[in-house]
C-alpha cells in the first residue's frame, strides 16, 4: 500500500513527530511505500531536523511551499499517487483534502486524533 503521511510541523519535539518516526519504519518494513508531506524549515519556532531526518530514512519527503493553499505548484518532488492520505492533525485535514483534489483524486483520506493521555 501507498501511503502519504501529512504533517506541517516536523520540526519540534512533540507526540505526533515521534509517532511518525516509530511509525514509518515498521509500515516501510511490513512492504508499504511511505511518504511525507511536510513544509521547508525556516520559521522561528523551527528547533529541530532530528524527526525528519529519521522519517526520511524510511519515507519519501515531499516539501510543499509556506502557502499551502499553493499546493499543486509548490510541492518538490510531485509525490507519487497514494492508496491513503494520512493527515495528522486538523489543519493536515484540510491539506490532505486539497492533496486529493489536485493530486492523487483516487486516494481515501484518514484523520488521525493525537491528544495527550
Amino acid at each position: 500500500m501507498k501511503i502519504l503521511f501529512v504533517y506541517p510541523n516536523m520540526y519540534v519535539m512533540g507526540g505526533i513527530q515521534t509517532w511518525l518516526t516509530r511509525t514509518v519504519p515498521r509500515l516501510r518494513a511490513e512492504g508499504h511505500e511511505v511518504a511525507l508531506l511536510t513544509r521547508p524549515r525556516g520559521q522561528p519556532w523551527d528547533s529541530t531536523s532530528q524527526f525528519l531526518d529519521a522519517v526520511a530514512r524510511d519515507a519519501t519527503v515531499h516539501l510543499a511551499g509556506r502557502h499551502w493553499f499553493d499546493l499543486p505548484r509548490s510541492l518538490d518532488p510531485r509525490p507519487e499517487p497514494a492508496d491513503v492520505v494520512f493527515a495528522c492533525n486538523l489543519p493536515s485535514l484540510l491539506i490532505a483534502v486539497l492533496v486529493q483534489q489536485h493530486l492523487m483524486p483516487e486516494a481515501r483520506i484518514v484523520a488521525g486524533v493525537f491528544h495527550p493521555r
